[in-house]
């Protein structure tokens, strides 16, 4: 009996192992797959959990939005390259802390007051231009988090945002060790 539990399990090891991994780059352009890389690289290390703009500051490619939507769409259709996505999803890596914390400014208002603030109160609480604030709410519409609509702040939080950003929901820790990169941990 034993013998045929070993055997079943070392032909079960054998079938997985044999499924070859996710690839990653076929779909990505070479800006995209460098920071994928570098991604799946450092979620290996204990309690890394870095960002897409963090791994696209450290690589030392210029911020944009585009490559950020490129890395993220990837990740969402591959969550099995790390366990950091099975865990935590995609949409937790997308974020600057900067939206981070606006995502969360815009869900208190919406619990609190029952609507979104108007763009100018917002940019007056994060102390930036409306342009500034006016381009990340667009890409956070872009990335799925916002709609647009008929307010004073052009935006509403999405249907099901609650489930859009998984259950670390916007929190995020960025820790500085003398030496080495920041990096983000949850």
């Amino acid at each position: 009996m034993r013998r045929t539990a070993a055997c079943f399990m070392v032909a079960l090891l054998g079938v997985s192992l044999a499924v070859p991994p996710p690839v990653h780059g076929q779909d990505l352009s070479a800006d995209a797959h460098r920071v994928v890389d570098y991604l799946l690289e450092d979620w290996q290390r204990q309690f890394s959990s870095t960002s897409i703009p963090h791994a696209i500051e450290y690589i030392g490619l210029e911020a944009d939005d585009g490559l950020r939507l490129e890395v993220v769409r990837h990740l969402r259709a591959n969550d099995s390259l790390a366990r950091n996505l099975q865990w935590w999803g995609a949409n937790n890596y997308l974020f600057s802390n900067l939206e981070k914390r606006l995502a969360k400014y815009l869900i208190l208002m919406q619990e609190k007051d029952g609507a979104l603030p108007s763009s100018a109160e917002a940019a007056r609480v994060f102390e930036m231009p409306e342009s500034d604030l006016a381009a990340r709410l667009a890409f956070m519409e872009s990335s799925g988090f916002l709609a647009s609509a008929d307010n004073a702040l052009g935006f509403e939080l999405a249907p099901g945002f609650r489930r859009w950003a998984g259950p670390l929901q916007h929190n995020f820790h960025t820790v500085r060790i003398e030496g080495e990169a920041p990096l983000d941990v949850w």
